[in-house]
């Protein structure tokens, strides 16, 4: 989806967007655009790429693989706020050191001084990549406190969790190995989390997407660790429109008060998979009342582990 050039105001909902080479181009002045509840994937260099605009939102939304998720370019004011983003590097064109699930590159100045420089707010996001970067960030936007960004979770299985460019000079920036690193050096994502998710599926059969299930598993380390950004409404934004905050990828309503899970998909203990046809698990769910690994142990014989290592704990055998 091409929206060119200098048409504001546009809002992209609930479609499902693959096989580009970008998914969606959001070019100069295509001001207050709005991103929600969208699928867009396998898209080989970019799920989505705007830039040189004001006012980009993404919301509830999932971006899976390619060499990048979202790249913002010199944006003046972003939000990326509730988005499960995924990347295993299946349909990337470039393999180079530099993939990344987001790339934020703010506007240094849109010509009324230090004002009207670019900012970027960021909350209840994975940023999941299995061999490349979580996040790329440049250090001028961090250093000036452009990225406000709290309550998401950074994960990779490499060493490459974020890398912070200087300005220009991509081959002389840092890169941090974990997210303690970058905590302590910019003072940001104090209450961010880096672990796997726990995706009820995330390895497909070579590109098999369908075999994919990204709604989080129910011992999830990070659900309920997410901001519901309506708790604390001094703190928003005014470009943020709170209308799409309140519900997850699939229209099923987040909690009003705090302790959202972190990502597109929310989990609530009202929400059962019988209720859920989208899962992957739909066909073989039951109305049992175990909602819990420790639960279902209870009194069992035998225990057949075909998931994630480390998921049956000592306790669990007493």
């Amino acid at each position: 989806i091409n929206i060119g050039q200098n048409n504001p105001y546009i809002t992209i909902k609930d479609i499902e967007i693959r096989n580009f080479f970008i998914g969606i181009l959001v070019d100069t002045g295509s001001d207050y655009c709005v991103v929600d509840s969208c699928l867009i994937k396998t898209c080989a260099n970019a799920c989505i790429f705007s830039r040189y605009n004001d006012n980009f939102s993404l919301y509830n939304s999932i971006l899976l693989d390619g060499d990048f998720g979202l790249v913002a370019q010199n944006i003046k004011n972003i939000s990326i706020v509730n988005n499960t983003f995924f990347t295993n590097n299946k349909f990337a064109t470039n393999r180079s050191d530099y993939q990344s699930c987001i790339l934020i590159s703010l506007a240094d100045d849109f010509g009324n001084g230090l004002n009207d420089t670019g900012t970027a707010w960021i909350r209840n996001n994975i940023f999941y990549n299995i061999s490349q970067y979580a996040a790329i960030f440049f250090k001028d936007d961090l250093v000036r406190n452009a990225i406000n960004s709290d309550y998401n979770n950074y994960f990779t299985n490499s060493d490459k969790l974020i890398y912070v460019i200087e300005q220009g000079l991509i081959h002389e920036s840092t890169q941090y190995d974990s997210l303690w690193l970058f905590r302590q050096e910019f003072n940001i994502e104090n209450n961010s989390t880096s672990v796997n998710p726990e995706f009820i599926r995330e390895s497909g059969n070579s590109k098999n997407y369908y075999e994919l299930d990204l709604s989080l598993l129910k011992f999830s380390p990070i659900k309920r660790l997410g901001q519901q950004i309506t708790s604390s409404p001094e703190s928003i934004p005014a470009w943020i429109d709170l209308s799409y905050v309140y519900s997850d990828f699939y229209g099923y309503p987040r909690p009003v008060s705090n302790n959202v899970s972190i990502g597109a998909i929310e989990i609530s203990e009202s929400i059962d998979l019988l209720d859920n046809p989208n899962s992957y698990l739909h066909e073989v769910a039951t109305d049992s009342s175990v909602r819990s690994l420790e639960e279902a142990l209870a009194g069992a014989d035998v225990f057949c582990g075909l998931s994630v290592g480390g998921l049956l704990k000592p306790h669990m055998l007493k």
